[in-house]
């Protein structure tokens, strides 16, 4: 796969069809993590140095958390050359502050949000007489689920699948997600929101939607 491709997929950009290609290879290959962890790594690489789009730029703090955003600057700041050496006790401190950045960073990995979770994104409500649209992947039971934010006047949203109680959900990019532990099945998601913080809940849209998950098969070497 292309750096471009990547890049974007970190960056919440890539089509519904590439997020799953990449999806199920790094379910399937064990070494893709690797190339898409160098390329998280250019990602925070340039945007420390400010050669992002300011739009492309804008996306960093919803991608990234603060602890990753923090060593891409550490990084760049100890690649820099100095003019004058740095006193002993300033080394002392910089060195210590790295080690401790890069402790939480291998803490957070495998990378950033939404890299190993499922996502479906959703967009046909529900319409009488219809038969609610069947997605299949290959993933574990933890699923994202995305609609469209249909609204710009809601404040809180919430999603629901029935009979379980309705969830916060998050808002980034024009769409309303949260993820839900998902058997396979039917499933109907219901999304609520409310025009003020903490406020009544009004019922926004009904998703109907089937789950199936396709079971690897093994070659013959390996049963």
């Amino acid at each position: 796969m292309s750096p471009d491709l990547l890049r974007a997929y970190l960056l919440g950009q890539a089509s519904p069809e590439d997020c799953a290609a990449i999806e199920e290879r790094l379910f399937a290959d064990d070494t893709f993590e690797a190339l898409l962890a160098e390329a998280e790594a250019d990602l925070l690489d340039d945007w420390a140095r400010g050669r992002l789009t300011p739009a492309d730029a804008a996306l960093i703090p919803q991608r990234f958390p603060k602890p990753k955003r923090d060593l891409a600057r550490a990084l760049l700041l100890a690649a820099k050359p100095r003019r004058k050496p740095l006193h002993p006790q300033r080394w002392a401190l910089l060195a210590a502050a790295a080690l401790l950045l890069l402790a939480v960073a291998l803490f957070l990995r495998p990378g950033p949000p939404r890299v190993l979770i499922a996502e479906i994104r959703l967009q046909q409500q529900a319409t009488r007489g219809t038969n609610p649209p069947l997605y299949r992947m290959q993933a574990g039971r933890r699923i994202r689920l995305s609609v469209p934010k249909l609204d710009d006047g809601f404040l809180d949203w919430k999603l629901q699948i029935e009979p379980g109680a309705p969830i916060a959900a998050e808002v980034a990019n024009g769409r309303v997600f949260a993820d839900f532990d998902l058997p396979d099945g039917r499933h109907q998601l219901l999304v609520s929101a409310s025009r003020t913080s903490g406020g009544l809940l009004e019922l926004v849209a009904v998703y109907p939607f089937e789950l199936r998950r396709d079971v690897l098969q093994k070659s013959p070497l390996e049963k």
